[in-house]
């Protein structure tokens, strides 16, 4: 529904991003997915990888989002209020992933 049409299109309300910030994390398009859900989705692939024994480092190409929503979860800041941090094509970021034991 809003692939390939204007950035206008992509308003608060269905984003829950406004002036760079996330204000509402459950917001979503029809349709579509919550940054929360993004977030939780994130989770699971970093859980699923860190429990492979040969997973000490990893490439894992990606959008801006989902290297957006493997930050947070990183870090473990609230999604409220998270600064949504400009991700440049072809940017490389490193992500660490708490190992337990």
């Amino acid at each position: 529904m809003f692939e390939g049409g204007p950035l206008s299109n992509l308003t608060a309300d269905v984003t829950g991003i406004a002036k760079g910030v996330v204000e509402n994390p459950d917001a979503r398009p029809a349709g579509g997915e919550s940054f929360r859900d993004v977030v939780r989705r994130a989770a699971f692939f970093l859980e699923r990888v860190g429990d492979e024994p040969s997973s000490s480092e990893l490439l894992i190409v990606t959008h801006g989002g989902t290297i957006r929503a493997l930050r947070a979860y990183c870090s473990g800041a609230a999604l409220e209020g998270l600064t949504w941090d400009p991700v440049g094509n072809c940017s490389i970021w490193s992500v660490e992933v708490a190992v337990s034991n």
